[in-house]
């Protein structure tokens, strides 16, 4: 199939990855959450991208290349393959299979109550969700299923910036327009637009940010939100 003819209608996005020995320094597969052997081999890897729908929930179509994209970054940056799949559910119990939930939308949307309980067991059994866009029914999402924990800055020293690309912090993206990093790299935001998350003993367990890094993978040009994105996916992985 033509990967400019796939038209994807969901812009929520689950991961699903399994173990291997090839991957960037200083990140292990440690057979935690979300991660299963795919076949016999322990040398064999790959990468599982489905479409995930709330109840209430519907995903739009502006950016129909944005998954095939970061499919591509992953194989063309980590020789880990990735395979497009079919839709899951906020709900499912399928969902803890996964190291990685990223969810993007611009409607109003508001998840139901299995759908909060599922998720905040979800990011509590070491999930990750990395919450993308400037939708106030998003942010309610994090605070709902962050439930009593609080939404704090992320440093611009975490892992999620490092690993397997250096950044020095988080990038700028439609939100606004702001000042390039001091190297002239990246264009980084300021430590006012930086990312907010939820920690659950230590790991960062809900990453959210209004800069819908999603619309950007989008063109298959523009590696270095490809890249960011890759550094999320490999966070999932490593659990760092």
């Amino acid at each position: 199939m033509n990967r400019r003819t796939i038209v994807l209608t969901g812009i929520a996005v689950i991961f699903l990855l399994g173990t291997a020995s090839a991957q960037p320094p200083d990140l292990t597969s440690e057979g935690k959450v979300g991660m299963i052997r795919v076949g016999n081999s322990p040398q064999m890897r790959e990468s599982r991208i489905a479409i995930a729908w709330g109840d209430r929930m519907k995903p739009p179509v502006r950016y129909p290349l944005s998954i095939v994209n970061l499919k591509d970054a992953m194989l063309k940056w980590t020789k880990i393959p990735t395979e497009v799949m079919s839709h899951i559910r906020l709900g499912s119990p399928d969902v803890h299979k996964l190291p990685i939930l990223i969810v993007s939308t611009e409607d109003a949307f508001d998840l139901n109550g299995s759908e909060v309980r599922n998720l905040r067991e979800y990011i509590e059994k070491g999930g990750f969700i990395f919450a993308d866009g400037g939708s106030p029914s998003l942010r309610q999402m994090v605070a709902d299923i962050a439930g009593e924990r609080e939404i704090v800055p992320v440093p611009s020293d975490h892992p999620v910036f490092q690993k397997p690309f250096l950044f020095g912090g988080p990038l700028v993206g439609n939100r606004n327009r702001l000042p390039v990093s001091e190297s002239g790299r990246y264009p980084l935001s300021d430590e006012a637009a930086g990312l907010r998350g939820v920690f659950i003993d230590g790991r960062l367990a809900i990453l959210y940010t209004d800069f819908y890094y999603y619309s950007h993978w989008n063109n298959d040009a523009n590696d270095t939100y490809l890249k960011f994105g890759v550094n999320l996916i490999m966070y999932a992985i490593g659990g760092s």
